[in-house]
C-alpha cells in the first residue's frame, strides 16, 4: 500500500511542500571519449534521509551518442533502508564533437515523511575525438654486425640472417657488436661471449618498436688447437679429430688411423666411401673422400632434394654440342655444361648415394635443385635436329629454284605481252593506212567521173 501511496505522491508533485533535499546526478570518470569507444555513465539518486520513491528521465545527443544499455525513463521505490541508489548507462561515441547527457523530470519522495523533497539535478558534457594513432616503427633490421678482431662471412647485409666466422684456435672469448637500423629498436645477444672448440652458435635478436622481432644467427668456429698434419697428393692438410655438427647424409660414424692415432670419420660401406674432415692450406675446412689404396683425397660435395642425394664428381666424358663451363655449388666450383650461355641450368655429373650409380643431372642454380639428365634423349634430339637442318636446307633450295622459275616465267610472259601489244599496234596502224588509201582512191575516181 505504501508503494502505491508514494507513487501517488510522485504524481501530485510539485503540489507538495518540500521538507528535505536530495539530488539526481550523472557522473563519468572522464569527459573525454575516443570515437567508436564505449563509456559508462553513472546516475546517482541520493537524499538526506531514507529514499521513499523517485523518478527521472535521461536525455542525450542522439547524433553523437548511441545508448547501449540502461533505461531512459526510471521510476524506483525504497524500503526505508538506504539513502542512495545508482544506475549505470553505457553509451557508444559515434560522431566527433560535444555531446550532452542530462537528467530531466527528477523527483524524490522521502520515506519517513512521505512528502516530496527538494531535488537538484546535474548532467554532463562529453568531448568526442578521433583516436590518436601512434605509428610504431616495424624496422627490426640490423645496421651492422661484427666480431672484434675477426671477419664474418658473408659480408653483412641486413637481409642476410645467417653468418659464420672462424677465429683462432686459442680463442676462448669473443665480443659481438651490432647496431640497429632504427634507433628505437632493441638488440639482445651482443657483447662478450665464451667460445669453445668447434662451432659456437649465437643469436642476435632485434625487437622493433612495435614488438616485431628478427633473429640473426652467428656461427663462430674455433679450430682444433693441435690437428694432425698429413700429406695427400703431395699436398699438406690438417686432419681434424672432431667432426662438425652438420654431416653428409647416408654415412655412419666411424674411426680411422693416421700416424697411429684414431680420428673420427664417416663411412658408407655400400658405396665403399670414407670421408675425413680436413683443413687445407687456405684454412678452409671440409669433408674429403679418402682413397685408402692410393692415399689420396678429393673434395666431397653433396646436394639433395626430395628424390634423394648425390655427391658430385668430375664428368667421366665430354658431352658434345654443349658449352663447357663451371658452376658454384655449396661455395665450390664444379665442372659443368650448358645448352646455351647465360642460362640458370647446368648439366653436372654425380653419383647417387643410395645406389652408387653415376649419371648426368640438370642442376637449377636458381632453386638449387636437380633432376636426371637423359643423355640418350638429348643425343636423339641432336640427330633429329641435324636431319631437320638438312631437310630445311634442301626445302629452302627447292623453294628458291621454284621462285627463279616463276620469275623467269613471269618475265617471259611480260615480254610476250609486250610483243603482242606491239604486233596489235602495227596491225592497227597498217589497217588504218589501208582505209585512208582506199578513201583517197574513191575520191580520185569521183573527181574523174565528174569531169
Amino acid at each position: 500500500m505504501k508503494k502505491i501511496f508514494l507513487l501517488f505522491i510522485l504524481m501530485l508533485l510539485p503540489l507538495n511542500v518540500f521538507a528535505a533535499s536530495g539530488s539526481i546526478k550523472a557522473s563519468i570518470s572522464s569527459t573525454k571519449v575516443t570515437l567508436n569507444n564505449t563509456v559508462s555513465v553513472t546516475v546517482k539518486v541520493s537524499s538526506d534521509d531514507y529514499l521513499g520513491s523517485w523518478q527521472f528521465n535521461i536525455s542525450y545527443d542522439k547524433k553523437k551518442l548511441s545508448l547501449i544499455s540502461g533505461d531512459t525513463s526510471v521510476v524506483g521505490y525504497g524500503d526505508g533502508s538506504y539513502k542512495s541508489k545508482s544506475y549505470t548507462y553505457k553509451f557508444k561515441a559515434i560522431t566527433e564533437g560535444s555531446a550532452n547527457i542530462s537528467v530531466d523530470n527528477a523527483k524524490i519522495v522521502d520515506w519517513n515523511t512521505e512528502s516530496a523533497i527538494s531535488t537538484s539535478t546535474s548532467g554532463l558534457t562529453l568531448t568526442i575525438k578521433e583516436p590518436v594513432v601512434i605509428n610504431y616503427s616495424s624496422d627490426n633490421n640490423l645496421k651492422s654486425l661484427s666480431i672484434d678482431g675477426f671477419e664474418i662471412s658473408p659480408e653483412f647485409n641486413k637481409s642476410t640472417l645467417s653468418y659464420s666466422a672462424k677465429v683462432l684456435a686459442t680463442t676462448n672469448k669473443i665480443n659481438i657488436k651490432a647496431s640497429a637500423n632504427d634507433t628505437k629498436a632493441k638488440i639482445s645477444g651482443v657483447g662478450e661471449k665464451d667460445v669453445i672448440e668447434g662451432n659456437n652458435k649465437f643469436q642476435i635478436v632485434v625487437t622493433a618498436e612495435n614488438g616485431s622481432t628478427k633473429t640473426y644467427e652467428l656461427n663462430v668456429i674455433v679450430p682444433e688447437k693441435d690437428p694432425i698434419k698429413y700429406s695427400f697428393n703431395n699436398v699438406e692438410y690438417e686432419i681434424l679429430r672432431k667432426l662438425p655438427e652438420k654431416v653428409p647424409n647416408s654415412f655412419n660414424a666411424s674411426t680411422i688411423k693416421f700416424n697411429d692415432e684414431e680420428v673420427a670419420c664417416l663411412q658408407n660401406e655400400k658405396l665403399n666411401l670414407t670421408l675425413i674432415y680436413l683443413r687445407n692450406n687456405k684454412n678452409e675446412e671440409a669433408f674429403y673422400i679418402y682413397d685408402l689404396t692410393n692415399n689420396t683425397v678429393s673434395l666431397y660435395n653433396e646436394i639433395s632434394n626430395n628424390d634423394g642425394s648425390i655427391y658430385l664428381v668430375s664428368p667421366i666424358k665430354e658431352l658434345s654440342n654443349l658449352i663447357k663451363t663451371k658452376v658454384e655449388i655449396n661455395e665450390v666450383s664444379v665442372d659443368a655444361y650448358q645448352i646455351k650461355e647465360k642460362s640458370n641450368h647446368y648439366i653436372i655429373y654425380g653419383k647417387d648415394l643410395s645406389t652408387g650409380e653415376g649419371n648426368y643431372y640438370i642442376y637449377d642454380d636458381t632453386i638449387k635443385s636437380f633432376i636426371l639428365f637423359n643423355e640418350e634423349d638429348y643425343t636423339y634430339s641432336l640427330d633429329n635436329n641435324s636431319v631437320f637442318k638438312i631437310l630445311s636446307i634442301a626445302l629452302g633450295a627447292l623453294a628458291f629454284l621454284f621462285l627463279i622459275i616463276i620469275i623467269i616465267m613471269a618475265n617471259t610472259k611480260k615480254k610476250m605481252n609486250i610483243m603482242i601489244n606491239r604486233l596489235n599496234d602495227e596491225l592497227y596502224k597498217s589497217k588504218k593506212e589501208n582505209i585512208v588509201e582506199e578513201e583517197n582512191n574513191d575520191n580520185h575516181k569521183k573527181k574523174k567521173h565528174k569531169k
